[in-house]
């Protein structure tokens, strides 16, 4: 893959792939010509001929392996996808399945072309047939959701453990939930263990990530709690946010490794500055209590509102608080109102306890007397000491 972000060098690479496209085009002329006229008449032409069919193929392979660059790193290409379009349906139609890969990505997003998923579908069943990884995976999951083509268990198992013998990482993963969960192939916790460290070793986040959980249970193979952490901290370091989320818990756990407060702070804003959500709720009473960091009641406001504002239950009524007491921000009864009652009609016991005691009093609203009595008996239903809105 291109890296360089220099146009010049770009449209040099792009110029030159094409020139050699169609000089590859007039090869291919020329040997058939050759072979028409002496059809190995001559020892010497026959060996010419030998040696220009290796070299065919060679150009052929290189060619098409390098058409993802040129297509989607170059701007002539990009800014004018129907010359993108015909450039790799030439190449697709000489069976190179790379090029019938990305016609299927054509195909189905309408780059250059009307959209058509019946195409789609076809060239990248045709580039998965010829042995291709990404098109394997890919049909493997169009297979599994019925995506233009029944639902096909078997066919989607069969394809994913063609890529995954190919070492394709997420092929690896996806085989492994397939073995854990017995689609299209009958349960087998060991296999699923096997293709996960596969996966794992091949670099695949989610499959570290994986793979620490399997070692944790004891999915598969025996219970380590140094190899949990291992893969969770090389999950955690490529960016995974579950990854991060959960190794900040190793951390204060000690599962693994040796307590640290601050690595656990550390990872757990990594995680929460991606917008997971419920990092963003942990961190912010990290800030509240100091907790790896220095206290900073702003920062707990902030986090916290982050989390709320995606919808998480508890941020919701911990924001309700913190406007209520003006914690980290100014007091706005109205807002505390609001965010409780958000937080209460989605089953939050403290949330409904507050906000009967909310429309009692008057507080960021007129006096409710039936309101409160609604809320206050929503509240006295719940289990003792079972909360809805609890971080589980």
């Amino acid at each position: 893959m291109i890296t360089n972000t220099n146009t010049s060098y770009n449209e040099f690479k792009i110029t030159t792939a094409i020139e050699e496209f169609f000089a590859f085009d007039k090869l291919v002329e020329d040997v058939k010509k050759i072979a028409k006229v002496f059809n190995g008449s001559s020892p010497k032409i026959s060996s010419t001929l030998a040696d220009y069919k290796v070299l065919l193929k060679h150009k052929k392979d290189v060619l098409f392996s390098e058409i993802p660059s040129f297509l989607f790193t170059s701007k002539i290409i990009e800014t004018d996808l129907s010359k993108g379009y015909d450039y790799c349906k030439k190449r697709a139609d000489l069976g190179g399945k790379t090029a019938q890969y990305l016609l299927f990505l054509y195909y189905g997003q309408g780059w250059g072309t009307k959209t058509d998923t019946d195409k789609s579908f076809k060239y990248c069943k045709l580039s998965a047939d010829q042995g291709y990884a990404r098109a394997q995976f890919t049909l493997s999951k169009y297979y599994k959701y019925g995506l233009s083509c029944e639902e096909d268990a078997i066919s989607s198992f069969e394809y994913c453990k063609k890529a995954a013998d190919q070492q394709n990482a997420k092929s690896e993963l996806l085989l492994s939930e397939y073995y854990k969960e017995g689609y299209g192939t009958p349960i087998d916790v060991i296999k699923s263990f096997e293709y996960c460290v596969l996966s794992a070793k091949n670099g695949c986040a989610k499959a570290q990530f994986t793979l620490s959980n399997y070692y944790r249970d004891g999915f598969g193979t025996e219970v380590d709690d140094f190899l949990s952490f291992e893969y969770c901290k090389m999950s955690a370091d490529q960016g995974y946010a579950s990854a991060q989320v959960s190794l900040s818990q190793n951390y204060i756990l000690e599962i693994g490794t040796d307590s640290n407060w601050v690595k656990s702070f550390e990872y757990l804003k990594k995680a929460a500055d991606q917008g997971y959500e419920s990092a963003s709720i942990m961190l912010s009473d990290n800030y509240k209590h100091g907790w790896g960091t220095a206290k900073d009641d702003v920062k707990s406001f902030e986090y916290c509102k982050k989390a709320a504002d995606f919808g998480n239950t508890y941020a919701e009524y911990k924001l309700a608080t913190y406007y209520k007491e003006g914690f980290g921000t100014s007091i706005d009864e109205v807002l505390s109102l609001e965010y409780c009652k958000k937080s209460a009609d989605k089953g939050c016991q403290d949330a409904e306890h507050l906000l009967s005691i909310f429309y009692k009093e008057g507080f960021g609203t007129a006096i409710d007397e039936a309101s409160s009595l609604k809320y206050l008996h929503l509240y006295e239903a719940h289990e003792p000491q079972k909360d809805e809105c609890l971080i589980q």
